[in-house]
């Protein structure tokens, strides 16, 4: 599927949604302060989109439905394992932002899926996506982490790259010696780029 397919079905989507995004936090560590980009972190340039991402996702969180913005499901998806693996510092740190790129690419293209499935009236109704009933994680590091990445993701060829890809695996690979641009071309592929969504 075509990232162009992908755009205009997210668009159908979320015809008539609004919700206010949640200010990012700044940090104060190396690697994701404010001062250094994430793709200058990634090693790896960026290609500017002129479309803006969802402001937030209609999820079935346990036995509830709730509407809630890329960062919170991000911080949601990401919370319980990164309970167990933060206190590897810097390391954790790094591999949650690339966790969060690989993640949000993933589902991006699993609800441009199904915008191709359901009719617009039926896009109103169901839920986009289904998780288990995790909380988000209470340490602010994921937020300040996920806040500066949840507008990236990866794509090659025009098609948003769809690996399943866990937080420990991503941390090993770090602390193997990879860096973050060998580890996105080991999900991606080498001809893989970062693409950010134009800012609201």
């Amino acid at each position: 599927m075509s990232f162009q397919s992908i755009k205009k079905g997210l668009a159908t989507l979320l015809a008539g949604v609004s919700l206010t995004l949640l200010l990012p936090w700044a940090l104060s560590s190396a690697p994701f302060s404010l001062s250094r980009s994430p793709e200058a972190a990634a090693g790896m340039e960026t290609e500017p989109l002129s479309s803006s991402l969802p402001e937030g996702y209609r999820v079935t969180l346990g036995e509830e439905v709730r509407f809630l913005p890329p960062e919170e499901l991000l911080c949601t998806l990401a919370g319980p394992e990164w309970d167990v693996l933060s206190s590897h510092d810097g390391d954790a740190e790094t591999a949650l932002g690339i966790w969060c790129i690989l993640t949000h690419s993933r589902l991006l293209g699993e609800m441009g899926d199904l915008a191709e499935e359901l009719t617009p009236e039926e896009l109103q109704k169901e839920p986009w996506l289904t998780l288990s009933a995790a909380q988000p994680s209470e340490d602010q590091t994921v937020y300040s982490v996920i806040s500066q990445y949840a507008d990236y993701f990866l794509s090659n060829g025009g098609s948003l790259v769809r690996a399943d890809a866990s937080l420990s695996d991503i941390l090993s690979a770090l602390q193997s010696g990879l860096t973050p641009a060998e580890i996105f071309a080991s999900y991606g592929g080498e001809e893989a780029v970062l693409q950010k969504a134009a800012e609201k």
